[in-house]
């Protein structure tokens, strides 16, 4: 049974860099994945804080309207301490 002749450096170093190519395409899929896993996450984290703040406003008794009034007087108090402190 007679012998492969020898792989050249140059044959080696084809086969390495299509490896290369390969490894790298594998992790390019991997990090769209990736990519579209968080985007699923971030959606579903915000989801759930506003599951919340809903059940939230219901134990309160509180409507949009005076969550959004509630919101803007804090901020505005908040403003005027920052401004008499400073």
């Amino acid at each position: 049974m007679a012998r492969k002749p020898r792989r050249t450096v140059l044959e080696k170093l084809r086969d390495e860099l299509q490896e290369v190519r390969q490894t790298m395409e594998q992790y390019e899929e991997s990090l769209v994945a990736l990519g579209q896993r968080e985007k699923e996450i971030q959606e579903l984290i915000l989801s759930e804080q506003t599951k919340d703040l809903v059940h939230l406003m219901e134990d309160h008794d509180m409507s949009m309207e005076e969550l959004k009034e509630l919101v803007v007087s804090s901020r505005k108090s908040s403003q005027e301490v920052a401004v008499t402190a400073g």
